[in-house]
């Protein structure tokens, strides 16, 4: 009887050791510069700009996930954001076409981040309307956060802002904040474009998008011109392509791209998104995993 416990101590110290070799193998791995060069970035943009906002005010749309959202101050963020830039293909060769609501400023900057070190060809249109906790805090909406010389030096070109809310055209917010926003963004020279309907927010984006021949698009938040409140659409994250789940025959941004064959990345549901990548994070918005592997080649 001591022979086989003794024997079986051996085994379950060989057993942790394995264990514990596979969790950090990636420390032996050739690591990405490229990863290291986006969290370097997003980090100096951190320090200087506010990405939580409150939990509800006249320019929330809807009620927001708490954790899903503190968890983009880690700089973290950005290496995941390249894994997934590298997942859909891009390179430097690569048009590069993100939709974003004001629900997930955060994303959106190391997305950003990750874009500006693969040297990719960069496009924005975003829409001031947020979820809780998001870009909601007057004077910092997503249109003052992405006009910030930090956040304009990452080389991308801002298309166009538009309200946001209910189909796009911002009728329950905050009229004298959109009217301050309208005046900056003039005085910057990006359109302010107020759409009439939804069929003309999500034209509006395919035509500007199609325009410059995009490669993919990524979609940060879940704005109405985005899937056009598609539940399937809006419960998927990461990498989306046809191949994986056919063509719709709806009217939305995301499913033009999917229909045109052109692979879509879906910053929206968060757990799964994390949990594609073998991570999680808990309600304080630390992460939980390995995230090693994201500095992998």
């Amino acid at each position: 009887m001591q022979f086989t416990n003794k024997k079986l101590s051996i085994i379950s110290i060989i057993t942790i050791s394995l264990a514990l070799l596979l969790t950090n193998l990636w420390r032996f791995m050739p690591h990405s510069g490229n990863a290291e060069r986006a969290v370097a970035l997003y980090t100096e943009i951190l320090k200087d700009t506010i990405i939580m906002g409150e939990d509800f005010n006249s320019l929330t749309t809807t009620l927001g996930y708490y954790p899903a959202k503190k968890v983009s101050e880690n700089p973290l963020i950005a290496a995941l954001m390249l894994r997934l830039l590298i997942d859909a293909g891009v390179n430097n060769e690569s048009i590069v076409a993100i939709n974003a609501s004001g629900s997930f400023p955060g994303y959106t900057l190391a997305m950003l981040s990750a874009c500006s070190v693969l040297d990719a060809e960069t496009y924005v249109i975003a829409s001031i309307g947020s979820s809780s906790y998001g870009a909601n805090i007057f004077g910092n909406t997503i249109a003052d956060i992405l006009l910030q010389d930090n956040v304009r030096h990452l080389g991308h070109t801002l298309l166009a802002i538009t309200p946001g809310g209910t189909n796009d055209m911002g009728r329950s917010l905050d009229e004298e904040e959109l009217e301050r926003i309208s005046i900056m963004l003039g005085e910057n020279n990006v359109p302010y474009i107020i759409p009439e309907s939804l069929e003309e927010a999500i034209t509006m984006r395919i035509t500007l998008f199609n325009n410059l021949n995009a490669s993919l698009l990524v979609n940060i938040g879940g704005s109405h011109a985005s899937t056009a409140s598609n539940l399937e659409l809006d419960l998927m994250a990461g990498v989306i392509r046809q191949e994986q789940i056919g063509t719709f025959n709806d009217y939305g941004l995301v499913q033009y791209f999917i229909n045109s064959d052109l692979p879509v990345i879906q910053i929206l549901n968060l757990r799964l998104l994390f949990a594609n990548y073998g991570l999680s994070f808990d309600e304080h918005g630390n992460i939980i995993g390995n995230t090693g592997f994201l500095f992998m080649n």
